[in-house]
């Protein structure tokens, strides 16, 4: 038995489970489209706020003490505390704040 992906694959609900060991069942994503409330058909993307609540793995070494990265994750955006650095991508607008902290910005556009 090899390794499976979430149906379909490269979507939200498959980054979610990834990253969080969980099912669309119990992370609650089952598209790259979230409805904004049940009265609505209005949607939004994924973001980091979805994938928080389901606890991906790097929030779990943040916890413990341990010091991680996450660069350029799927969905991630906007960026939120860890104990290390965050790089939003998708999801985000030109413009945005994509760096956690923040300040790690000046350090990787500072020209060479």
């Amino acid at each position: 038995m090899g390794l499976e992906s979430t149906f379909p694959p490269v979507t939200g609900p498959a980054w979610t489970a990834l990253a969080t060991g969980k099912n669309p069942g119990k992370t609650g994503i089952f598209d790259s489209l979230i409805r904004t409330d049940r009265q609505s058909l209005t949607t939004r993307l994924v973001s980091s706020r979805d994938i928080k609540r389901a606890k991906p793995y790097w929030d779990y070494l943040s916890d413990r003490g341990i010091r991680t990265g996450v660069v350029n994750y799927p969905f991630l955006y906007p960026p939120y505390k860890l104990n290390g650095v965050m790089v939003s991508g998708l999801g985000s607008d030109p413009g945005d704040e994509i760096f956690y902290p923040g300040k790690l910005r000046h350090q990787v556009l500072a020209p060479s």
